[in-house]
Order: C-alpha cells, then structure tokens, then sequence
C-alpha cells in the first residue's frame, strides 16, 4: 500500500490571517497548486490521499498553549474543525478524488490520532509527505517518520515555506532524513 500525506493545506494558513507569513506568495510564485494537483492526479489510483490539517474544537482542548506559534490561536478563533478555516486549500481540485481529511492539533501531524491508527494498522511500502511548511510541519512529521523507522519521500516541489531562504535549508535539512523528490 501507498500513502500520501499533505499537511496544513488548509484556507486559513494558505489565505486567512496566518497567510501573512508568506506562504500564498511563495506558493503563487513557484505554483505549488499546480504542482499538487497535477501530484494527486497522477497518484490518486495508486495512493490512498490523505490531508493531516491543524482543527481545534470549540474550546481548544488540544491546544499547546505554551507554544510561540500555536498558543495564541485561540485568541484568534481561528481553525475550528469542520469549517472553511480547517478546511483543505480551495485551490487544491479534490473532487471525486477519494481522500480523508484528519486533523492535528500541534505542529506534527502525528498528533492525529487518525494518521497515527493507519500508520499502526496499514503497512505502506511508500510514503510521500508534502504541504505547509517545509521547515516546520513538514521537518517535524519527516523527524517523526524517520524516528519511527519509516521509509518516506518528500515532494519538494509540493512544500510551502514563508521564503526561499527557508524552503532551500529545510529541503538540504530534510536530505538526512529521507529522500528528496
């Protein structure tokens, strides 16, 4: 079996208020839409598609409160479960594409209990993992991957950073812990 993991493509972080940080802009200039769904197209008979984004319920029970970039969310009311916020990327064409739509509630998106059930239960002979941002969710899941003895791609063109500079070590970064595709 195959697995293709995307993280934190989500509306808010790629065009609501943490869409400050310069992830559209860096997705718009090196067309990562693009990229991703051309990636789904051509994998989407071969992988099972799932998309791992940061959801909270009503009262941010799961929140790291503690944690610089996660902690004042709740003050924003922003990324409940279930509404446009948390929901995959409108630029990203998943119709009639069979995928699952999990939610984390910390950086890794191994805090998804439902990543974490299929990755127990399925055994998956490739794993590519894209999405939001290379230096952060993406470096974070690829160090849990590795730590749990996974073999794992990452699809290069597919991450989003606030900046090159950041992309560019993330990537040289990941190197060591995985294949760079």
């Amino acid at each position: 079996m195959k697995l293709l993991i995307f993280v934190d493509l989500c509306n808010e972080i790629m065009e609501g208020k943490i869409s400050t940080k310069g992830y559209a802009d860096f997705a718009k200039k090196f067309g990562i839409a693009t990229n991703i769904n051309k990636l789904i197209q051509d994998l989407k008979d071969e992988y099972k598609i799932v998309f791992v984004n940061l959801g909270f319920d009503e009262n941010y029970s799961y929140l790291p409160t503690n944690s610089k970039l996660l902690g004042g969310l709740k003050d924003l009311g922003l990324l409940y479960k279930n509404t446009p916020s948390s929901d995959i990327w409108n630029q990203i064409n998943i119709e009639n594409i069979e995928h699952n739509l999990y939610y984390k509630s910390a950086i890794s998106a191994l805090t998804s209990m439902d990543l974490l059930s299929i990755l127990s239960n399925e055994a998956f002979e490739d794993i590519i993992i894209a999405g939001v941002s290379t230096d952060i969710a993406i470096q974070s899941l690829a160090r849990d991957l590795h730590d749990l003895n996974y073999l794992f791609k990452v699809k290069a063109d597919c991450c989003i950073a606030a900046s090159e500079i950041e992309h560019g070590e993330a990537i040289e970064n990941l190197n060591k812990f995985c294949e760079i595709i």
